[in-house]
C-alpha cells in the first residue's frame, strides 16, 4: 500500500511538472518571457533535478531574455543531469562558442559526434564559418583558436598546430593554446611512428603552460593532468604522482585524480 502511494505521488508530481512546462512554453510563445520565467522558477524550486526544465530555462534566457551567462548555467546543469541529451549539447556548443569558450564547446561537440555521427555536419558547418571569419579578420585570435580546435577533432592535426602556435601569442589564450599544442603533438606521435622529438614537443608545451605565471590556479589543472598522463604512459610514476597531487590540492574532484593517487 505504501509503495503504491509513493508511485501515485511520483506520477502526480510528474504530471504537475509537465503542466508547468506546457504553461511556460505557451507564455514564451505569446511573448511573455518574464511570466514564463516565473513559472519555470517555481518549478525549479520544487524540482531542481529535471534536465528538461533546466533546458527550457536555458533556452528562455538565451533566446528571449538576452542573458547568456544564465543560459549557460542552466544548459550546463541540464547536461550534468542528462549527459547525452543531443539538443542540450547542440545548444550548449553554440552558446559557448558565442561566449568565446571554444575550449569548453568543442570537446562537447566531439562527444556529441561520438554519440551521433550524423552531427558531424555541424562540425563541418562550423569549420566553414570559422574559416570565413579568420579570412576576413586575420587578427581574430578567438576565431583562430576555435578553428584550431575544430581542426583537431577532425584529425587535421598539422593545421591545428599552425593555428595554436599563433593563438598562444594572445595572453588570454596562452594556457589553452599550450594545452592544445601539447595534445596535438602527443596525438601526432600516437598516430604515426613513435618520434622522440614529437613526444618531447608535447611535454615542452604542457610545461610551458604550467610554468607561466599570472593565471588562476584552476586554469592549470588540465595542463597538469595531461602532462601527468604523458608521464604515466612513459612509466615515470613519481613525476606523474607529483602532478596528480598538485591537482588534488586545488580540486579534489577533478576527473579521476583521486583514484589515480591510490
Amino acid at each position: 500500500m505504501e509503495e503504491a502511494a509513493i508511485h501515485i505521488g511520483d506520477r502526480v508530481a510528474q504530471e504537475a511538472l509537465e503542466e508547468r512546462l506546457r504553461l511556460g512554453r505557451l507564455l514564451t510563445e505569446r511573448g511573455s518571457a518574464d511570466d514564463a520565467l516565473k513559472v519555470f522558477q517555481k518549478s525549479l524550486a520544487l524540482d531542481d533535478r529535471d534536465p528538461i526544465l533546466h533546458y527550457e530555462v536555458g533556452l528562455l534566457y538565451a533566446d528571449h531574455l538576452n542573458d547568456a551567462a544564465a543560459a549557460e548555467q542552466h544548459l550546463l546543469k541540464a547536461r550534468g543531469l542528462d549527459p547525452t541529451h543531443r539538443e542540450v549539447m547542440e545548444r550548449l556548443v553554440g552558446l559557448q562558442l558565442s561566449l568565446d569558450k571554444a575550449h569548453e564547446a568543442i570537446p562537447t561537440l566531439a562527444e556529441l559526434i561520438r554519440l551521433d555521427p550524423s552531427t558531424a555536419t555541424l562540425r563541418n558547418t562550423l569549420i566553414d564559418d570559422y574559416r570565413r571569419r579568420t579570412d576576413e579578420q586575420p587578427d581574430d585570435m578567438q576565431s583562430k583558436f576555435a578553428l584550431g580546435m575544430l581542426y583537431r577533432i577532425s584529425g587535421q592535426i598539422e593545421d591545428a598546430i599552425v593555428l595554436f602556435q599563433d593563438t598562444r601569442k594572445a595572453h588570454e589564450l596562452f594556457l589553452h593554446s599550450c594545452n592544445m599544442l601539447g595534445q596535438c603533438f602527443w596525438e601526432r606521435r600516437a598516430a604515426g611512428p613513435a618520434s622522440a622529438a614529437t613526444e618531447e614537443a608535447a611535454v615542452k608545451w604542457f610545461k610551458r603552460g604550467i610554468e607561466a605565471k599570472g593565471y588562476p590556479e584552476e586554469d592549470y589543472l588540465e595542463l597538469r593532468y595531461n602532462l601527468a598522463e604523458v608521464y604515466s604512459h612513459r612509466n615515470e610514476a613519481a613525476e606523474a604522482l607529483k602532478l596528480y597531487q598538485d591537482i588534488y590540492a586545488v580540486d579534489v574532484h577533478y576527473k579521476d585524480v583521486a583514484e589515480k593517487m591510490r
